[in-house]
């Protein structure tokens, strides 16, 4: 077994927890992150790791009227029910003021208009999640889910070289994790079981590394759900295996991300915001700009404008560069070269396989039927496809399967309107790329063959939170349920119909309010008759009384 958790040891110690806080055999959830063809990911857009939810919220971890959470320096964080530490992530929770985690289960509850009458939802953990990637910087895409699913907001410091990068973690839900980052990144995978038992409990957030054996493995366990980010073959076998326990997923599958290029826009603008998106990490980015449509007068000018930003940023020896990073492996090099076979190189092409070194590549007059059109690029070739107008570019992106994203770069804001809403993505950026993927309060995720589900900011929370509905009523004003028990009758049915339908009878309201007002005004004759008698029979004593 590869190092970080040992699948059974970690499995035996989530069962005697469940047993102890007598939970049932069902894992809570499981955020899943996973194996995209040897992606490796900047710090940004879907890192190839993987995280599963797992049960860490027991319903005898909650009560109705939840104790206060001790103040900060009070001792270790206990669960109520079993005496076991939360560890320090749940310290930490306890110390912001927040809910350990393993103590929330309906506990995290939205106030809604009815509140005040006893209606209220709760947002519940899920439980125990697990994530998995193919990434040279697989933390990104691994620490957005898994933070939302555990635990209290922090920041961390993003790091180069396939190390973890700065990530912010979404509101304590309570949920355990399981992360299974990629086996291809394996540097990382390891530093990652290395230090993530250090700072927080590792019977409620493991690492368990390994590839194609322990991913199989980790399948078979029952998950609340499941967050994976990787192609759409795997895509599909994780869904079919958490079909079996009915687990609910969340797919970010990526994609080709189109691109389209107005006659109306500043070109050295948008190119070199393209050049920036597309050739980030050496390409394998999820939500890179797979490739360019634009009008053929304009294929030349993006040539030399991309070219120009290249310089600009890597110098004029890329491959000497401190800021150009590498492909990940030798498999995924060659895969990225075959692409290049029978292609118009109009910048760039050099390569060497010693390094797995791929100069930022641009290809013209690209032929959609060729095999560089076929399959998410997923490397630093720009490939430019010749349309005739933005019409001939929604019918094109419309032909193909729907991307994680889509591009477009243009002045007219009205065709920017048209061709968003003429296509269909994941997400849309106007006139720049990849950006929407950096705020917290746009959901992030795919659609179609790119992708099902939502995360980042609050949709993380939604994401691994099970949105409990709770009705408290009275026992009092049991006259009202009449019309409700057997036995049934016509004029049951009708009163029923009556206070029940959003349309109301006018004719029966009217009769209702004239009955109303008939028994109000007896209720007011029966109390001045009242009035008028005893004020009768006062002036009668008083009379009386007088010499």
């Amino acid at each position: 077994m590869p190092q970080g958790t040992n699948l059974r040891e970690q499995s035996e110690r989530l069962g005697a927890r469940k047993e102890r806080c007598g939970r049932s055999s069902a894992a809570s959830g499981a955020a899943w992150r996973g194996t995209r063809s040897a992606r490796s990911e900047p710090r940004g857009p879907g890192a190839g790791a993987g995280a599963a939810e797992v049960p860490s919220t027991p319903s005898s971890h909650a009560s109705p009227s939840p104790a206060r959470p001790p103040k900060a320096g009070a001792g270790p964080a206990q669960c109520p029910a079993c005496g076991g530490h939360v560890g320090r992530a749940g310290q930490s929770a306890r110390d912001s003021g927040l809910s350990p985690a393993g103590w929330a289960s309906a506990g995290q509850l939205a106030s809604a208009e009815s509140a005040r009458r006893g209606s209220r939802t709760g947002h519940g953990a899920r439980g125990p999640a697990g994530s998995r990637d193919f990434w040279l910087r697989p933390l990104s895409a691994l620490d957005v889910p898994a933070a939302a699913a555990r635990g209290p907001a922090r920041d961390g410091a993003g790091a180069r070289e396939g190390h973890p990068g700065g990530h912010r973690c979404g509101p304590e839900q309570g949920n355990a994790v399981i992360i299974k980052p990629s086996e291809v990144s394996e540097n990382t995978a390891k530093l990652l079981a290395k230090l993530l038992p250090q700072y927080l409990d590792q019977d409620l957030y493991a690492v368990v590394t390994g590839g194609v054996e322990e991913t199989t493995e980790l399948l078979k366990q029952r998950f609340d759900h499941i967050l994976y980010t990787g192609n759409t073959t795997v895509g599909k076998i994780v869904m079919q295996a958490a079909a079996k326990h009915l687990t609910p997923v969340t797919l970010e599958l990526g994609g080709k991300s189109p691109c389209y290029v107005d006659r109306d826009c500043d070109l050295d603008v948008a190119c070199r915001r393209i050049a920036w998106g597309k050739f980030m990490n050496c390409g394998q980015t999820c939500i890179a700009p797979d490739y360019v449509l634009c009008e053929p007068s304009l294929q030349d000018l993006i040539v030399q404008k991309v070219q120009e930003a290249v310089k600009g940023f890597y110098g004029e020896n890329v491959k000497e560069s401190p800021d150009y990073e590498r492909i990940v492996n030798l498999r995924h090099f060659k895969r990225i070269q075959s692409l290049l076979e029978g292609q118009k190189i109009a910048f760039g092409g050099e390569m060497d396989e010693a390094t797995r070194y791929i100069a930022p590549t641009i290809l013209t007059d690209v032929d959609p039927g060729t095999k560089v059109m076929q399959e998410e690029i997923f490397g630093p070739i720009l490939p430019i496809v010749p349309v005739k107008n933005a019409d001939e570019a929604i019918q094109f992106i419309n032909e193909r399967e729907k991307p994680l994203a889509f591009y477009v770069f243009s002045h007219n804001s009205k065709l920017i309107k048209r061709m968003i809403d003429g296509t269909s993505s994941g997400g849309v950026t106007g006139n720049d790329v990849i950006m929407h993927f950096t705020l917290s309060s746009l959901p992030f995720g795919g659609v179609g063959s790119s992708g099902m589900g939502a995360y980042h900011g609050k949709h993380s929370f939604d994401t691994f939170s099970h949105q409990r509905p709770c009705l408290l009523k009275t026992l009092k004003r049991e006259g009202m349920n009449q019309l409700r028990y057997p036995p049934n009758s016509q004029s049951k049915v009708d009163w029923a119909k009556f206070f029940m339908l959003k349309r109301f009878n006018k004719e029966r309201l009217c009769l209702l309010l004239l009955t109303l007002l008939g028994v109000l005004a007896a209720v007011l004759i029966k109390s001045t008759a009242t009035n008028t008698t005893i004020l009768s029979s006062f002036v009668g004593e008083s009379m009386t009384s007088c010499p």
